[in-house]
């Protein structure tokens, strides 16, 4: 008969579902995965503070929002979508809606927005316009025209105009 004294005794059940039969792999794969989820974070998806009011009611100041990155990676920015903007690199943010796209022609006129000389429907501007007035322009290829939801503001206190493609960040996450 056999000395069973060679034999190891298997460990716990309960260590096994924990850390695997070896910890030392188990451990790798966990920094593996922290890396990699890290990762794909940092690339895909950024959160954002509303400082200001331009884009009341939709959003308040001070909420705070998911921006995805990769919203644009295999698709065009739409009309209606909100959208961060960068001014100067990534650390500062412009939070806007797209109502032109590009090749398009915009104006304002009494407040109501224009887009190749028709009317655009905007259910999300709530509150009574302010009376802009902004002379027609047309939209290069890659070009879109951003603007604020808050349109009571008067035009001087509003940021909004042409952005080219390459400083739309991402789309909102609702």
């Amino acid at each position: 008969m056999e000395n069973m004294s060679n034999f190891e005794t298997p460990p716990p059940w309960w260590r096994v579902m924990l850390i695997g039969r070896n910890p030392a792999v188990t451990a790798i794969r966990l920094l593996l995965t922290v890396v990699l989820v890290l990762f794909l974070y940092q690339v895909s998806i950024r959160r954002i503070v509303v400082q200001r009011v331009s884009m009341e009611p939709t959003y308040k100041e001070g909420q705070k929002l998911w921006v995805n990155r990769l919203a644009y990676r295999f698709g065009q920015p739409l009309r209606g979508d909100i959208v961060a903007v960068k001014t100067t690199g990534e650390s500062v943010l412009l939070l806007k809606r797209i109502v032109g796209l590009p090749g398009e022609r915009f104006s304002i006129i009494g407040g109501h927005v224009f887009i190749d000389g028709e009317e655009l429907e905007e259910p999300y501007v709530q509150r009574p316009k302010a009376k802009w007035i902004y002379p027609e322009i047309k939209l290069d290829p890659d070009e879109y025209l951003v603007i604020g939801d808050n349109r009571e503001m008067p035009m001087k206190d509003h940021e909004f105009g042409r952005v080219k493609r390459e400083r739309i960040l991402g789309r909102i996450v609702r």
